[in-house]
């Protein structure tokens, strides 16, 4: 019995293979089909470097690329608040370039960078130390820059400014590095070597406010600044009639004309007029700032101008700047006006002598 059930497993397992076989013969597999070989990428040709140095020309694709000056310096920024310096220092670097191609090409100074795989241009020590771009809300504007991408006419010249933040100055010489695609130009670099910077960023000298001043359409002139109660008035609607009174505590009152240049009317909207706008500010020689004067939404001040006011063509219109009490041993003031409210660009500097003198309080009825 053993050997006969013995026989049977081995005639089984014979059974098996021999029907595993005859499938497949009967239902042969389908060979895959051979992958062609990947074509491996040809590497990619080095960059092109293209090298110069401070006020010499360089031909970089379409653009005769030149850095005219690099320096420390205050720059200023524009916003619905007003202009202003920016209150530290950065690195500047001025460059200039001509369109020397036959038709327009694209400038694309890459100032705000949105895509982080873009490259951008960099300012470094000659050692390796890199200096990082001055950033800035999408909400403010730093003249002097180029938008993000600018079409240069053929022959056209364009000018940009660079700013890169830095606490102090470098001791070292600088290289500014800029990407072919700032201008155009693929698998390529603009290395331009610079000097150190050997003085320290400052603002521009004040103007005397004895001189004449020139902003856009208009002429300005400014008043002697003296201490005053201020004559406020405030419309009752209920009523309808205007209350009137005086301010609680004196100001520092600043006059100004302001001559219309032109023969047609203009309407002037002064940007300095709202207490928290950043276009005015006032600094004593020593670098602190009098702070602005703060008067209520629903009052006015008799004799400043609004938010707007029709100066026609070649007349003149009278408004004042407010700011608190300065102290009483002060005898220069420092004002910085924006030229943004005038058509301009730029923070006017205005050096204003000024005499303390205690107002006499007015006596109300």
């Amino acid at each position: 019995m053993k050997r006969t059930a013995g026989l049977l497993v081995w005639s089984a397992i014979v059974a098996l293979v021999i029907g595993a076989v005859g499938c497949d013969k009967l239902f042969p597999k389908k060979k895959k089909p051979k992958e062609p070989p990947k074509k491996v990428a040809p590497a990619p040709p080095p960059k092109k470097i293209e090298k110069t140095t401070l006020g010499k020309t360089a031909t970089f694709g379409s653009f005769e690329v030149r850095v005219v000056k690099v320096e420390s310096m205050f720059p200023v920024l524009d916003s619905d608040e007003g202009q202003r310096f920016l209150t530290r220092p950065t690195i500047a670097v001025h460059v200039a370039l001509t369109n020397k191609a036959a038709k327009a090409v694209w400038y694309k100074p890459l100032h705000t960078k949105s895509d982080p795989k873009l490259e951008v241009p960099q300012l470094s020590t000659s050692d390796g130390q890199q200096f990082p771009r001055l950033e800035v809300s999408d909400k403010v504007r730093v003249i002097g820059r180029q938008l993000n991408k600018v079409q240069v006419d053929p022959a056209a010249t364009i000018q940009d400014v660079y700013y890169y933040s830095s606490k102090n100055l470098p001791g070292t010489d600088l290289i500014w590095r800029a990407p072919g695609a700032v201008f155009s130009v693929d698998n390529a670099e603009l290395e331009v070597g610079l000097p150190k910077i050997s003085a320290k960023a400052k603002l521009p000298a004040p103007v005397s406010a004895d001189e004449s001043i020139t902003v856009g359409k208009f002429k300005l002139e400014f008043g002697t600044p003296k201490i005053a109660y201020l004559k406020l008035q405030q419309s009752d609607e209920e009523s309808k009639k205007v209350k009137k009174a005086w301010s609680n505590k004196p100001a520092l009152v600043l006059p100004l004309k302001i001559h219309n240049l032109s023969d047609k009317t203009v309407v002037f909207k002064p940007r300095y007029t709202k207490s928290e706008s950043k276009d005015k500010s006032l600094w004593l020689p020593n670098g602190q700032t009098v702070p602005v004067m703060s008067v209520r939404t629903l009052q006015q001040v008799v004799g400043r101008i609004g938010e707007k006011e029709e100066i026609e063509g070649g007349k003149t219109a009278n408004d004042m700047l407010l700011f608190a009490t300065p102290p009483e041993d002060a005898t220069l003031l420092i004002l910085h006006l924006g030229k943004g409210s005038f058509g301009g660009e730029g923070v006017l500097r205005v050096a204003l002598n000024f005499k303390y003198k205690e107002p006499r309080k007015p006596v109300t009825k």
